[in-house]
């Protein structure tokens, strides 16, 4: 049978965080090693050759199977699991959640967050934070409202589509955005955090 083997991942990563996350509230034990952009690792020939993008999250199965992409990597760790959407519909509303997280949370929370913590990756002026901070907002505003008369975004239940956005909102903070403007937002994170096996986001190797 082909399971998880080893996560190559950075402990800071928001998208890192959504697979370790879910390793540990599967039960599932991995390998875990770092892989440090400082330092170059994510342009590596070796590293390369498990991900061309030169991008982590990348989950390594007992088969050789390279998969990246975190949210894809969600899909095949949640499959035939409780995190998996239990109907049609809800699978397509993770989807949905899927592309809007990796558009307008990680290219904007996520890219606002990093770019606080790493200034020298690349030169940002206020404007720039101003805009994502714009953006960001008006994505979390989207959130607040699907929120409406729901304690999750897939269906019923807590599953991936959660974990994907759980990932760099609940940290929002840290790249300037205010979660005490968006209360059911503020709830779910409560929701999250509250699920059984949940883990922090420093810790990095996730899986029990």
């Amino acid at each position: 049978m082909v399971a998880p083997k080893k996560l190559y991942d950075l402990p800071f990563s928001g998208n890192g965080y959504k697979v370790r996350l879910a390793l540990a509230q599967l039960g599932i034990p991995v390998a875990y090693e770092v892989v440090d952009f400082q330092k170059g690792e994510t342009r590596a020939p070796g590293f390369l050759a498990k991900n061309p993008m030169g991008q982590i999250p990348v989950l390594e199965l007992t088969d050789g199977t390279y998969l990246r992409e975190s949210n894809a990597i969600l899909y095949w760790l949640a499959e035939s699991t409780h995190l998996m959407p239990a109907d049609a519909l809800s699978r397509a509303r993770f989807v949905q959640w899927a592309m809007f997280e990796q558009n307008h949370i990680d290219k904007v929370i996520g890219r606002a967050r990093f770019l606080r913590a790493y200034p020298e990756f690349r030169p940002t002026t206020e404007e720039d934070f101003a805009g994502w901070l714009n953006e960001g907002n008006q994505a979390l505003a989207i959130m607040e409202a699907d929120l409406a008369g729901r304690a999750f975004f897939a269906g019923e239940h807590y599953s991936i589509a959660d974990i994907c956005l759980y990932g760099y909102v609940h940290c929002a903070a840290e790249g300037g955005f205010d979660l005490a403007r968006f209360p059911r937002v503020s709830a779910w994170i409560g929701r999250v955090s509250d699920q059984p096996r949940h883990i922090l986001l420093s810790d990095a190797a996730g899986a029990p």
